[in-house]
């Protein structure tokens, strides 16, 4: 049985997702990509194939112009969005509006999952921010594909929410026993295909398989910083949203508080006045 602490490669996974349909980017996506490859990317370029869809690049102003951007003032242009917060930036904002037309066709109703993705992926840009991580503009794409899995296996598997339900009931366990019990495979592994295919960094995709591994991840002797702080950052943004949403109580969250708050050396006190900053965006985004 598959399980998110084992090492992927392509015929292990090949093997797995037989039959699990991993979506493939969008071409515009694509072609977004490969301009920003270029040693000088064309912004008018990248702006007028964004601008073509006009759902996408409402989406864009109606992100860039949240309140976890911080801007001063309302921007009312792609062009003008690229130029203050970066090509990056606007990318990742792109890729989650992809993300989501691609998984559209779903038998399950996934409007809370998208709900709660959307407020991960914003939350993780702020804690981010606050401790000026190099790689913030990341953190985004992160927050938003960390449980995309859970889509992709709700499109393959009629049954899914009840598997789901099943997961999110276990005390002490995490979701994915539930899911590798019932397809032998889980969330973590498809959500990292699925970030592997769509070209997110390598720690990115690492983060994402063992976002249910977090002991097995902070133990290791040669653990990597970065990818620790990532995997902080998204354990925060977990529970900050969880906290917002005023869900059920957060077992994992109790389990590695300590570890967590340590990868940025920062008390509880500091995480609560943290937590309270991040309310009043999420509030203000409502």
């Amino acid at each position: 049985m598959q399980t998110s602490n084992d090492t992927l490669d392509d015929a292990k996974l090949e093997k797995i997702l037989s039959g699990v349909r991993i979506p493939p980017q969008p071409n515009l996506l694509l072609e977004l990509q490969e301009e920003q490859k270029k040693p000088s990317p064309n912004i008018n370029k990248l702006c007028t194939i964004i601008c073509k869809d006009v759902a996408l690049s409402a989406s864009v102003l109606k992100t860039v112009n949240s309140p976890f951007y911080g801007l001063p003032r309302k921007i009312d242009s792609v062009q003008r969005a690229v130029m203050l917060l970066g090509l990056k930036n606007v990318l990742n904002i792109v890729r989650a509006f992809c993300l989501r037309n691609v998984m559209a066709d779903n038998a399950v109703s996934l409007e809370r999952f998208w709900e709660t993705a959307t407020d991960v992926a914003n939350i993780c840009m702020a804690v981010g921010n606050r401790f000026l991580m190099k790689n913030a503009d990341e953190l985004y794409s992160l927050g938003l594909f960390h449980d995309c899995g859970i889509a992709v296996l709700a499109q393959k598997f009629p049954d899914y929410k009840q598997i789901l339900k099943t997961g999110n009931g276990m005390i002490g366990r995490p979701i994915t026993d539930a899911e590798d019990e019932a397809y032998q495979t889980n969330h973590a592994v498809v959500g990292y295909y699925m970030a592997k295919s769509w070209n997110l960094s390598p720690n990115i995709c690492d983060v994402v398989q063992f976002h249910h591994d977090i002991e097995k991840m902070f133990s290791s002797n040669d653990a990597d910083l970065e990818k620790n702080q990532l995997m902080a950052v998204l354990k925060m943004a977990g529970n900050i949203s969880h906290s917002f949403r005023r869900l059920a109580e957060d077992h994992e969250w109790d389990a590695i508080k300590e570890q967590v708050l340590a990868k940025f050396a920062i008390t509880d006190e500091e995480y609560v006045d943290l937590k309270e900053d991040i309310f009043e965006m999420l509030h203000a985004n409502v």
